[in-house]
């Protein structure tokens, strides 16, 4: 049977998005109206960190400029030295953008021999919450545009080109990580170096793409930007109205639960 885009989404959503129905818990409950989430995704929108990439993709897709870059990109492979060799670098890129998140939520030695495993555990967990939402809201879009627009790859090898999914899931991981560096008892310099080596990570990613010649500079400019929009989303809205159960909960205007969404970390 074929592992398709929709079964993938299936499965890691399964992995994550479970209901809870045991466990102590508060009785408080943070609750979230929706005008909460429409100036979260207002705010992460506006962010010039995904509305300039936006307009730059607009730029590549009414010219020439996407097949000529990929074009150039994939014949000269000036950073990779082939398509081989530049696919296979964007997912040992991607794949440490996503390590080095985790690493970047793991507690220090010191906090570590004072809380003991499980308490340091579940910090690391909470510490990733907002990760997880992001990387949710990002596969969701992703790969709903994927299915529905289904541009060509430039190498002609299936239609999920739009938008690139090595990207974006390398931005959020990146985004999460330097906000989790950014909390860090650690110098300034050795933040901003930190921080840098992320963003650099998911760069060379969507640069391999291009190399790869399996997506167009649009793709992966549109992808800064929906990483950018899931990260910023989430931060604003979900790591700040989380309850001690791990639930958000939509209300509508009187008052009344209109969605409530419950997760728990499952191995």
């Amino acid at each position: 049977m074929e592992f398709t885009s929709k079964r993938r989404m299936s499965l890691f959503s399964l992995l994550l998005v479970v209901l809870l129905s045991t466990g102590c818990a508060s009785n408080s409950t943070s609750r979230a109206g929706w005008s909460d989430v429409r100036q979260a995704a207002s705010e992460a929108f506006m962010d010039r960190s995904t509305w300039l990439p936006l307009v730059a993709a607009g730029v590549f897709a009414m010219n020439d400029y996407d097949e000529q870059v990929t074009e150039w990109a994939s014949e000269k492979t000036p950073l990779f030295g082939s398509t081989k060799r530049a696919d296979d670098g964007s997912d040992r890129l991607s794949q440490l953008s996503h390590v080095t998140l985790a690493v970047s939520a793991m507690p220090s030695i010191s906090s570590l021999k004072e809380d003991g495993m499980w308490k340091s555990a579940t910090a690391t967990f909470k510490r990733l919450r907002p990760a997880l939402g992001a990387h949710l809201v990002n596969i969701a879009f992703t790969q709903t545009s994927k299915d529905h627009i289904n541009r060509e790859r430039p190498d002609g090898e299936g239609s999920e080109s739009f938008p690139s999914g090595h990207t974006s899931y390398s931005v959020v991981s990146a985004i999460q990580a330097s906000n989790l560096i950014d909390r860090m008892d650690i110098p300034q310099a050795t933040k901003r170096n930190l921080r840098l080596a992320n963003y650099s990570v998911a760069g060379l990613s969507a640069w391999a793409r291009l190399e790869a010649n399996r997506h167009y500079p649009s793709d992966v400019l549109t992808s800064f930007a929906v990483g950018n929009f899931a990260a910023g989303f989430v931060n604003r809205l979900l790591e700040k109205k989380m309850n001690d159960r791990n639930e958000l909960l939509f209300l509508d205007t009187n008052g009344n639960t209109g969605i409530r969404l419950t997760y728990a970390y499952a191995w």
